[in-house]
């Protein structure tokens, strides 16, 4: 609602449910309701939205992350690439990964704790964001609101 509330917001980037994996223990099932009812929300609203895929976590000592948590991020990304509600995909996953471990965020991406990025890793997940999908109410060309 926080964002339906601002006036000329024309599209949604959501990256929500890494902390509900790990610290909620939340079902996929669950977490793909809450985007459900999110996406519809918005639409309702006459905003746009892009889903964003979770990003790796292994090798944080935070406890119900990393490994305890992988399947669930790969089935809950794997539903994000998939779905057809949103009206795209911001791939955070893929832009920030280790290519020889999917499982692990990109050394130099990596803020020292696997979980939370660097700068570079912010960098690179703003640049994942597909420019010309960002467009305010009734605009014809991209703008960020």
């Amino acid at each position: 609602h926080d964002a339906l509330d601002v006036p000329g917001v024309g599209t949604l980037v959501v990256l929500e449910g890494i902390n509900d994996l790990g610290q909620g223990d939340a079902s996929v099932a669950a977490l793909e309701a809450g985007y459900r009812t999110l996406v519809r929300r918005a639409h309702a609203s006459g905003v746009r939205v892009l889903l964003g895929t979770l990003t790796p976590d292994r090798g944080t000592l935070q406890p119900g992350y990393g490994a305890a948590a992988e399947e669930r991020r790969l089935a809950l990304n794997r539903w994000i690439r998939g779905q057809r509600l949103a009206d795209g995909v911001v791939d955070f996953d893929r832009a920030v990964r280790d290519p020889g471990d999917h499982g692990r965020l990109l050394p130099a991406y990596d803020g020292g704790d696997h979980l939370h990025l660097s700068r570079a890793g912010y960098r690179a997940m703003a640049g994942a964001v597909p420019l010309d999908l960002l467009r305010g109410p009734g605009a014809d060309g991209p703008t960020c609101h």
